[in-house]
């Protein structure tokens, strides 16, 4: 099971015709559409749709109130969070919405945030590792990983120790700043780029999500994700749909609706 963000741009004269029209946009991808019979290889036949995204989504969702509205914009300009039982009471920052005319959000300010925080980030994690050997990645040890074998063989629970005996690994999942990163480690986030570069790609990752709908019922990704957080993601991969999505975004007229959605698979 895996949450990721879709942003889905759709036209509409309110938030109400928005919602519905995001709705009619994602159900050409419903995990649960009888498109396709397939026959297994013990003859057994079932139905599957073969561009299946997810088997439940909604608007916001974990990341309700990601965008951020103009001070001018109108109640028909914008899609306001609908408050959770789960984080009902969690801070929101002003004119905080989940989605809006394009036009009427504050896309470049996202961006810029995004950029001065990663800035941020990067001195911080310099900090962290200074005087810390250059650590071996995680495929080092993976790759010692073999499959049955004897009594002495190396095991995956013997990678985790090792990778994670590192000292720089070990500082780094011992310090204050990272504890905070439930999902991707910080070392491989950061580790081999730039200040300049990893700012430059958390400005890019800002707005698109993780993946992209368009108008024209396209979807584009960065990669297939599948279970617990699994993809086929490559920064090459990440690379070119971020700079087509973001592309495509600034391209769109401003009375466009771009809201984001919290997709399950």
């Amino acid at each position: 099971m895996s949450h990721f963000t879709v942003l889905v741009a759709v036209t509409a004269d309110s938030p109400e015709e928005a919602e519905t029209a995001v709705s009619e946009a994602l159900r050409p991808f419903d995990a649960s559409l009888e498109v396709e019979e397939l026959t297994d290889e013990d003859g057994e036949t079932y139905w599957r749709n073969p561009q299946a995204h997810w088997d439940w989504w909604t608007i916001g969702g974990s990341w309700r109130g990601t965008f951020q509205a103009r001070i001018d914009a109108k109640t028909d300009d914008i899609m306001v969070p609908e408050p959770r039982s789960a984080n009902e009471d969690a801070y929101l920052r002003p004119f905080a919405v989940d989605g809006g005319r394009a036009g009427m959000l504050r896309l470049q300010a996202q961006r810029d945030r995004a950029s001065n925080a990663a800035l941020e980030d990067w001195d911080r994690y310099a900090k962290v590792i200074d005087g810390t050997p250059q650590h071996e990645p995680w495929s080092t040890f993976a790759g010692l990983v073999k499959d049955g074998g004897g009594t002495n063989q190396y095991t995956w629970d013997d990678a985790r120790r090792d990778y994670h005996n590192q000292p720089r690994i070990k500082g780094l999942r011992e310090s204050q700043e990272y504890r905070r990163w439930l999902l991707d480690a910080p070392e491989d986030e950061i580790e081999g780029r730039s200040r300049d570069e990893y700012a430059a790609r958390k400005r890019e990752q800002a707005i698109p999500g993780w993946a992209l709908l368009t108008l024209e019922g396209e979807w584009w990704e960065m990669g297939k994700i599948g279970w617990f957080a699994t993809s086929d993601r490559t920064d090459d991969s990440e690379a070119v749909y971020l700079t087509k999505a973001n592309a495509y975004i600034d391209a769109l007229d401003p009375d466009t609706w771009l809201v984001l959605v919290d997709c399950h698979i």
